[in-house]
C-alpha cells in the first residue's frame, strides 16, 4: 500500500520506525535520543508519546513487524519437499522485503534478544517442515545455526554473496532438491 493509501496515523508509526532503524545502524539503542529519532522522522515528540511509552517500545513495534510474518511460516506443517522449498522461499522473500531492517538487528548479533527470538522462529519453522530424527533438539539447533549465518552472510549484500545465494546454499545444504521420496529425503538429510 503507497503513502496515499495509509492514514496519517500509520506514516507517523512508519516513519519513526524507519528512522529508528537508521539511526540503530550506528548506535545502540542506549544512545539514542527522542529528540534525535523524532527530528530524522520528521515529526513532534509529542506525536511520538501518542503511539510508544518510550523508545524501547518502539524497538519492540520494530522487531514485531519484522517477526510476526515468519510466525505464520511456523505454524504450518509439511515434510514434503517441495512444501520446504516454498516455505524457505517465503522466508527468504519475507527478509529480503525489508533486507536493511533485518541486517540491523541481525548482523553482528547487535540485538541479542531479537537473534533469539529470531532462532526460536527458525527452529520452529525448521521442526515444522524438516523430518525430525533421534537427536531433534540439536539437529533444529543446528540447522537453524547454519540458516542464521547463511542469512546474515546474504544480509551483508556483498558482491559475492547475496540473499538468493544463502536461499540456494540452504537447499543444497538440506539436499531438498535430489529426492524422489519422504524416505529419501529422511536419508539424504541426515548424511548432510
Amino acid at each position: 500500500m503507497g503513502a496515499a493509501g495509509m492514514n496519517r496515523d500509520t506514516i507517523s508509526m512508519e516513519c519513526l520506525k524507519h528512522s529508528l532503524v537508521l539511526l540503530l545502524r550506528d548506535n545502540p539503542i542506549e544512545k539514542i535520543h527522542i529528540t534525535d529519532l523524532c527530528r530524522r522522522a520528521g515529526i513532534c515528540r509529542a506525536t511520538f508519546y501518542l503511539y510508544f511509552d518510550d523508545i524501547y517500545f518502539l524497538q519492540e513495534a520494530v522487531m514485531n513487524d519484522l517477526l510476526d510474518p515468519l510466525k505464520n511460516l511456523q505454524a504450518n506443517s509439511c515434510k514434503d519437499s517441495k512444501q520446504t522449498i516454498q516455505a524457505f522461499k517465503t522466508l527468504f522473500d519475507i527478509i529480503d522485503s525489508k533486507k536493511e531492517w533485518y541486517h540491523t538487528f541481525l548482523a553482528d548479533k547487535n540485538n541479542l534478544y531479537f537473534y533469539l527470538r529470531f532462532r526460536d522462529i527458525l527452529i520452529g519453522i525448521i521442526h515444522s517442515y524438516l523430518p525430525q530424527g533421534n537427536c531433534e533438539k540439536y539437529y533444529d539447533n543446528a540447522v537453524a545455526g547454519a540458516v542464521l549465518e547463511l542469512i546474515n552472510d546474504g544480509l551483508k549484500n556483498g558482491r559475492t554473496f547475496s540473499l538468493e545465494d544463502a536461499f540456494l546454499s540452504i537447499i543444497q545444504l538440506l539436499n531438498l532438491e535430489s529426492h524422489e521420496n519422504d524416505t529419501a529425503f529422511e536419508e539424504a538429510l541426515f548424511r548432510a
